[in-house]
């Protein structure tokens, strides 16, 4: 694959941050399956034909976009999860904060939380953000932990928000305003 131009990279002290957004995903999608797989750290069909789909399916409408970082660790080069902004409303500056680390193994290292802090920064800085939130299940209590640390507030509880293996979960609405962040 043809190197990415102007593809944003951010290191922490463990990890690579890299860029993933609708232009990376156009220069990526133009390579090969074998070069899809290795650049998105797919393990198997099922990871790999995902995203297929949601590139196919079309990730931005003219008032909604996204900007994801994969999280590489700097040790191995492995893609070791992804943090960013989905849901981006690019029009109200504001965006929902997700991450997440696709092994058991890597969990619980603190990846996310070294991973966060730049991102926060991105979202406020390069993409001039306004607001950031966050939704999440009431039980997770790491990532309650972990935006608290960061500065969030819990705002209110959507009920029965998501379907969760059969069932309507409740999620908990967390919000850091440009004008609230220090800069953790």
């Amino acid at each position: 694959m043809k190197a990415i131009p102007d593809i944003k990279l951010i290191e922490t002290p463990r990890l690579i941050l890299r860029e993933l957004s609708p232009r990376v995903y156009e220069h990526v999608f133009s390579g090969s399956e074998s070069e899809i797989r290795d650049f998105f750290g797919h393990n198997s069909d099922e990871e790999y034909y995902e995203e297929l789909r949601r590139f196919t399916g079309g990730m931005h409408t003219f008032n909604k976009s996204y900007f994801i970082f994969h999280m590489l660790q700097k040790e191995t080069g492995n893609v070791i999860g992804s943090i960013g902004y989905h849901t981006w409303y690019t029009m109200h500056n504001r965006a929902e904060l997700f991450y997440y680390i696709k092994e058991e193994s890597n969990r619980r290292r603190g990846y996310a939380s070294e991973a966060i802090v730049p991102t926060i920064a991105y979202g406020f800085g390069d993409m001039g953000l306004h607001r950031i939130e966050a939704m999440l299940s009431p039980d997770n209590t790491a990532s309650v932990r972990l935006l608290q640390k960061s500065g969030f507030l819990k705002e209110g509880c959507l009920r029965a928000h998501y379907l969760v293996n059969g069932e309507y979960s409740d999620s908990d609405i967390y919000g850091l305003l440009r004008k609230e962040y220090t800069g953790h």
